[in-house]
């Protein structure tokens, strides 16, 4: 799963590991060691634990971490909690790890530029009151 939030770039998959306890761990991936740095963040404050970034030049992704899934679901819930933006590039250029790479905000335009390319011409289906979305109504 491919995660942009204002704390960075991560590519989360699941590898099969477990733990010493056999609790299920993910692996946290990122190019750029700053991406990490709010979950280690996170791990230490609120879990009371240290992770180590582990590197690598053998893989796309040059920087890792294995974190315990329920972890990182409490990681991601914090920062949905957080949200305080309206506009995500605005946000990242102005407030992230992104603002003084210049690199990773151009990569940002291009992510959004491809998808809305790519979804251009399909429509999303309102069913209610002034275009609301119904959910029931589309998927059931």
């Amino acid at each position: 799963m491919w995660i942009y939030t204002p704390e960075g770039f991560m590519s989360v998959v699941n590898k099969g590991d477990v733990d010493e306890d056999g609790k299920a761990l993910l692996c946290v991936r990122s190019r750029y060691e700053g991406d990490l740095a709010g979950l280690k963040s996170f791990m230490s404050e609120f879990r009371n634990t240290e992770i180590e970034i582990e590197f690598t030049y053998k893989n796309d992704y040059q920087c890792r971490v294995f974190v315990r899934k329920i972890d990182f679901m409490t990681y991601m819930a914090k920062l949905i909690g957080n949200l305080d933006y309206s506009n995500f590039k605005s946000k990242c250029a102005n407030d992230s790890v992104f603002m003084n790479r210049e690199s990773a905000m151009t990569g940002l335009g291009r992510i959004w530029a491809t998808t809305y390319e790519s979804f251009a011409g399909n429509h999303v289906f309102y069913h209610g009151e002034e275009g609301e979305w119904n959910p029931e109504k589309e998927f059931l």
